[in-house]
Order: C-alpha cells, then sequence, then structure tokens
C-alpha cells in the first residue's frame, strides 16, 4: 500500500494508506497516560464522506484543515461513537495507555 497522506507531531499522528476498497488509517500516540490508543487502525470505504480513491489528499478541504487531515478527523470521530451502520470499519483497536 502506498501512502498517501501522513501528519504527525509530538503528541502522535497518522498514516493514510490506499487500499483495495479503501482508505487504511494507521494511528499512533508518543503520549502514554492520555488514554488515547496506540496502533489503531482503520478501514474507510472509498466514496465515505465524499471521499474516493482519486481525492488529493494533501489539497485543501477547508481554510484550516486539509482533505487528508479532514478524512482522518472523521474517521476517528465514527469509530469512536459508532455502534451500528458504522462508516468506518475498525481493524485494529489498539494498545489503551493509562
Amino acid at each position: 500500500m502506498a501512502t498517501a497522506f501522513e501528519k504527525s507531531n509530538e503528541w502522535g499522528g497518522y498514516r493514510i494508506s490506499q487500499g483495495d476498497s479503501g482508505f487504511v488509517l494507521d494511528y499512533h500516540t508518543h503520549m502514554t497516560d492520555t488514554g488515547d490508543p496506540d496502533g489503531m487502525r482503520l478501514l474507510v470505504p472509498y466514496g465515505a464522506w465524499g471521499f474516493d480513491r482519486d481525492t488529493d489528499l494533501d489539497a485543501k478541504y477547508d481554510e484550516i484543515e486539509s482533505r487528508g487531515e479532514k478524512l482522518a478527523e472523521l474517521a476517528v470521530e465514527d469509530a469512536e461513537v459508532c455502534v451500528d451502520n458504522c462508516t468506518v470499519k475498525v481493524l485494529a483497536k489498539g494498545v489503551v495507555f493509562h
């Protein structure tokens, strides 16, 4: 899988790759006491929220975020609150450090 978008800072980051059926998001954290997951992996099907295989994730989404940042934000929100009819498929919940 080729990396389509990547973002990281002192707190953690994520990498978005293109899979056969959708975007694969791999999240990691550098913080061990926040309750954030390390190693979470999500699959976002192509077409979700208007993000297709050909979407330029580096392009601006709005005045603040790129399309890659927005895709990651929506994916995490969906994975955290979804019970039924989820857009995102959780491939690995990761390890939560406390």
